[in-house]
């Protein structure tokens, strides 16, 4: 149990933890499922981020939220950023070719689709914290990562990796789809009931619809252009979905 925890933790976040240097490929594969769990240790933190800066010093909203999102950043190392911006210059970059659209996602190079990408990003998940914390219902901000984190599970359990080498495909291939629908319902329905439990209530329902109603149009985006997935999109998935969940809540607020 443990050794596929840490392993997510080491792949999805800096937060130092015990390095697990003699693993074997079952392990690495079955970490995927225990994203959401990382998702909810980042979301705790960030909570924990806003509420001593409201509580202890006294923090504006916008200070408070510019806390938030910096200390969400750093945890996990700008690792779904990256994503999100490889996304955005291979989709414009890529003039709708497959293979124009998966080599500029290999340049290292940040283009001025990615920069936009990130700003806006940046900006709206900016705002839509300031407005849960000035609405006083931030405590949803403990379960916006798990959310944001299902969806690789989503995708995995439903779409194919494009390339033929790395760790992505090796994960495709041997992905515990079964056990990985167990995980999905319950997280999904943990999650629901936490929003319920924290007042959200019809809201609630409405946000993990609209969430898998989103991922629906993301993957087939993805398949369309591509014909799978690739890390790089899974990336651009967590930061999007979770950016629609902050605005929802916000938006309710």
């Amino acid at each position: 149990m443990f050794n596929p925890l840490l392993l997510a933790l080491q792949f999805l976040t800096i937060i130092p933890v015990p390095k697990i240097k003699n693993y074997n490929q079952q392990q690495q594969i079955y970490s995927v499922l225990y994203y959401p769990l990382v998702g909810l240790i980042i979301g705790g933190l960030s909570l924990l981020t806003m509420l001593a800066a409201v509580g202890l010093f006294n923090a504006t909203p916008m200070l408070a939220a510019a806390l938030t999102l910096f200390i969400g950043v750093v945890l996990t190392g700008g690792l779904h950023l990256d994503g999100l911006a490889d996304s955005a210059d291979a989709w414009v970059g890529g003039l709708g070719s497959k293979e124009r659209t998966l080599e500029i996602m290999k340049d290292p190079r940040c283009g001025v689709m990615a920069v936009i990408a990130l700003c806006l990003l940046l900006l709206i998940k900016f705002a839509a914290i300031t407005s849960l914390i000035e609405s006083g219902k931030f405590w949803a901000l403990l379960v916006i990562p798990v959310l944001g984190r299902l969806s690789i599970l989503v995708l995995f359990q439903t779409t194919n990796y494009v390339r033929e080498q790395g760790m992505g495909a090796l994960l495709a291939q041997h992905y515990p789809k079964k056990l990985s629908i167990l995980i999905i319902f319950f997280s999904t329905l943990a999650t629901l009931l936490y929003l319920l439990a924290v007042n959200y209530r019809w809201q609630s329902l409405l946000l993990i619809v609209g969430l898998f109603l989103l991922l629906v149009f993301l993957r087939r985006l993805i398949v369309s252009r591509l014909g799978g997935m690739t890390g790089d999109t899974l990336g651009a998935a967590v930061e999007i979905c979770e950016m629609y969940c902050l605005v929802f809540l916000a938006m309710q607020s």
